[in-house]
C-alpha cells in the first residue's frame, strides 16, 4: 500500500484501509487521512505536503489544487483531507516543537484578517469529516483561531511602515548573502531620508522566530511600497521571499495606490519571475538607481496623502485647526489612566495633523505612563526626557514659545535628579554624580550656585571619606589578619574607588597638589590592603589549590615588602609536596607490580603498613 506522510513532521505512517485518523509515532500528533487509497494520489498529496512543510506555500496551494482539480476529473471521492491541507497551506501553518511541552504545534506564516473558521476550504472540510476526523480538525483550527488572534493582537500596536524590504538573508550554507548586504546599505539610505523601513535583519533582531509573523503582517499591510531586491534568480524564488512579495500582491490588489519595485543587481532582468516581470524594475548597478527608487516611494506616499484627503472630504472629517476637541480628550484619557485609548486618539490626531506637537507630547507622555504634566515635572531622569521619541518630534514642530516650554520641562527632570542626589552627602559617589547633572543645565533655576555649592562640598565630603577609611583602616590592623582577609580586600577596592572621585578640575595649584597627595596616599594604602589581604589568605589556606591562589596573588605586588619571597617560598613548598606525593606513589605502584613474586598475605600487610605511613606523616 502506498506510503502517506505525516503532515507535521514528513515521517511515513503506519496506515491501513479505512482509517481516516491516524497518530504519527515519531513527532505523536494525530492527522486526518484520505479516505482512498490511490497511489497517484498518495505521491501528489505528499508533494504537496513537503511544499508546505518547506515554507512553499504557494505551491504547496497549487499541487492541492490540482489534485482537486484531478478530483473532479476522475471522481476520485478525496473527503475532507485534502481541503484541510489546503486551508493549512492558505494560513501558511508550520508546525514546530513547543518547547514547554515538546508537542508539535502550529505556527501560522500567512495571518489574514479572515478567521480560519470562516475560510470555504475549513468548512468543506468538516462537511466531508466523518466523527474522529471532524474531531481533529476543529481542535486544530480553534488554535490556529487563537493564534490568529493574538498575532492581531500583536500586530494593531506597531506604528506604520513606509517601505518593506524583501530579500534572502542567508544561503544554502547559512552563510550571509550579498542580498542581504545590499538591502542593509538601502535600509540606512531610506532612513537618512526620513521614512520608516521594515528590514528583518534589524526590526526583528531579539524577537524569537515564532514571534516574526506578528510585525512582519503590520509592516506588509502598512507600508506603501515593497522593494525586492535580489542577485540569483533563485533567490526572487526562494520559499521565504516569494511568501513576501506574494502576499505583498495580494494586499495590492485591494490597495492599488501602493507600489512594488524589484531591485536586481548582477543578473538578466528577463530572469525576474512572471509575477514581478510586470513591474518597472530597477538595476542597481546603475548610476542614480536610489534617486529612481525614492521618487517612486515619494509619489507612492503622495497618492496616499491625496486619497486620505480624498477620504477626508468624503467623510467630512474636521480639518487640522479642529483637532482641539481630540487633543482635550487625550489629556482626559491621560488623568483617566487609559494611556492605549490615549495613543489611539494622539494616532487620530496625527491622522489629520501629522505635525501636531501637541499630540507628539501627548505621546511621549503616554511612553512614560503619565497622567499629567504636573506629574511628569515630579520626574527624576539625569538624561531628562529628550530621549524619548515622542519628545523629539514635538520639540521639532513645536511653535518657539512650546519649544521653551518643552526644554523647561527636560531641564526640571534633571535639575530634579541632581538635587537628589546632592543631598546623599552620606554617599559620596550617589553626591558626586549631581555635578556633571548641573553642568548639563547651566543657568536654569539656581542651578549655578548650587554646582558651586556641590564643588566646595565635594572636596570636604571627599578628605572626610578619606580619613574615615583611614580610621577604618587603623582598626583592621590591629585585628588578626589571618582571620579577617575579607574586609582589607574590600578595603583595598574602596581606596583605588577614591583615589579615582578625587581629581576635579576647577582646583588650584595648591589644591591639584594636595589631591595629589591624597591620591598617593590612597594608592600605598590600597597597595598595603591588598598585601594584607594575599598574606592572610595564604596563612588561611589549607588546600594546595587554595595555597597557589594566594601565592599568584603576591606574586603581583613585585618587590612590595616580602611580598615575592612569600610567594616563592610557598609555591617551592607546593612543589616539594608534589613531589613527595609522587615518588610515593612510584612506591605504592611497584609494590603492586611485584606482588606476583610475593605471598599474598606477606603482601598486603606491607601495603597496609605503607598506607598507615603515609596517613601519619605530616607531609601528607
Amino acid at each position: 500500500m502506498p506510503v502517506y506522510n505525516c503532515k507535521m513532521c514528513g515521517a511515513p505512517l503506519g496506515i491501513s484501509t479505512g482509517m481516516t485518523v491516524c497518530g504519527c509515532t515519531f513527532c505523536g500528533t494525530t492527522q486526518t487521512l484520505p479516505k482512498i487509497g490511490d497511489e497517484k494520489y498518495i505521491a501528489a498529496a505528499n508533494r504537496a505536503n513537503h511544499f508546505r512543510q518547506s515554507g512553499d506555500f504557494d505551491r504547496a496551494e497549487q499541487a492541492y489544487a490540482d489534485v482537486i482539480a484531478q478530483e473532479k476529473e476522475e471522481a476520485f471521492s478525496i473527503g475532507a483531507d485534502i481541503y484541510w491541507s489546503l486551508t493549512l497551506c492558505r494560513y501558511g501553518i508550520e508546525y514546530v516543537t513547543d518547547p514547554a511541552t515538546q508537542k508539535m504545534v502550529p505556527t501560522c506564516h500567512r495571518l489574514q484578517y479572515k478567521d480560519i473558521l470562516d475560510d470555504d476550504d475549513y468548512k468543506r472540510a468538516i462537511s466531508y469529516a466523518d466523527d474522529d476526523q471532524k474531531k481533529v480538525i476543529e481542535s486544530e483550527a480553534n488554535y490556529i483561531s487563537k493564534v490568529q488572534k493574538r498575532i492581531l493582537d500583536i500586530s494593531a500596536k506597531e506604528e506604520p511602515y513606509d517601505v518593506f524590504i524583501c530579500y534572502k538573508e542567508s544561503d544554502e550554507q547559512g552563510a550571509r548573502t550579498k542580498d542581504s548586504v545590499l538591502a542593509q546599505d538601502m535600509y540606512y539610505e531610506l532612513v537618512r531620508e526620513g521614512y520608516k523601513v521594515f528590514f528583518s535583519r534589524v526590526t526583528l533582531e531579539g524577537k524569537l522566530g515564532t514571534e516574526y509573523e506578528p510585525f512582519i503582517f503590520a509592516a506588509l499591510h502598512s507600508a506603501k511600497t515593497m522593494i525586492v531586491i535580489g542577485t540569483k534568480k533563485e533567490y526572487f524564488v526562494a520559499p521565504w521571499v516569494k511568501n513576501e512579495w506574494m502576499r505583498y500582491l495580494a494586499i495590492m490588489k485591494e490597495d492599488r495606490n501602493r507600489r512594488l519595485i524589484p531591485a536586481y543587481l548582477g543578473m538578466d532582468p528577463y530572469d525576474l519571475p512572471d509575477a514581478l516581470a510586470t513591474f518597472q524594475a530597477q538595476d542597481m548597478s546603475k548610476l542614480g538607481f536610489m534617486q529612481d527608487i525614492l521618487t517612486n516611494i515619494d509619489r507612492a506616499t503622495q497618492e496616499e496623502y491625496e486619497k486620505n484627503a480624498a477620504i477626508r472630504e468624503t467623510l467630512v472629517v474636521p480639518e487640522v485647526s479642529e483637532t482641539a476637541p481630540l487633543l482635550r480628550r487625550i489629556g482626559y484619557f491621560l488623568e483617566d489612566g487609559e494611556f492605549d485609548r490615549a495613543e489611539q486618539y494622539v494616532d487620530r490626531v496625527l491622522n489629520l495633523d501629522p505635525e501636531c506637537a501637541q499630540a507628539y507630547f501627548y505621546k511621549a507622555m503616554c511612553d512614560r505612563t503619565i497622567r499629567s504634566q504636573e506629574e511628569l515635572e515630579q520626574l527624576r531622569d539625569p538624561a531628562g526626557i529628550s530621549a524619548e521619541p515622542g519628545y523629539q518630534k514635538a520639540l521639532r514642530f513645536a511653535s518657539p514659545e512650546m519649544q521653551e516650554d518643552l526644554k523647561r520641562i527636560d531641564h526640571q527632570i534633571i535639575y530634579n535628579d541632581a538635587v537628589y542626589k546632592m543631598q546623599q552627602q552620606d554617599n559620596v559617589d550617589l553626591f558626586i554624580q549631581a555635578i556633571p547633572e548641573f553642568r548639563s543645565i547651566p543657568g536654569f533655576r539656581d542651578v549655578d550656585e548650587k554646582l558651586q555649592e556641590c564643588i566646595a562640598l565635594k572636596k570636604s565630603l571627599l578628605e572626610e571619606h578619606y580619613l574615615e577609611i583611614g580610621r577604618e583602616y587603623v582598626r583592621l590592623i590591629k585585628q588578626d589578619t589571618t582571620k579577617y582577609p575579607g574586609p582589607f580586600r574590600e578595603l583595598a577596592l574602596r581606596y583605588d574607588s577614591l583615589a579615582k572621585m578625587l581629581p576635579e578640575k576647577e582646583l588650584t595649584e595648591p589644591e591639584k597638589n594636595l589631591v595629589l597627595d591624597l591620591c598617593r596616599t590612597c594608592e600605598d594604602r590600597a597597595k598595603e590592603c591588598r598585601y594584607f589581604a594575599a598574606v592572610a589568605e595564604l596563612d588561611r589556606a589549607v588546600l594546595p589549590e587554595d595555597k597557589r591562589a594566594a601565592a599568584n596573588q603576591l606574586l603581583k605586588m613585585g618587590s612590595y615588602r616580602d611580598a615575592h619571597a612569600k610567594a616563592e617560598n610557598c609555591l617551592r613548598e607546593l612543589k616539594q609536596k608534589d613531589l613527595w606525593r609522587l615518588n610515593g606513589a612510584q612506591r605504592s605502584a611497584d609494590l603492586i607490580a611485584s606482588s606476583h613474586r610475593q605471598e599474598k598475605k606477606g603482601f598486603w600487610r606491607r601495603l597496609g603498613e605503607i598506607i598507615l605511613a603515609l596517613l601519619d606523616s605530616d607531609d601528607y
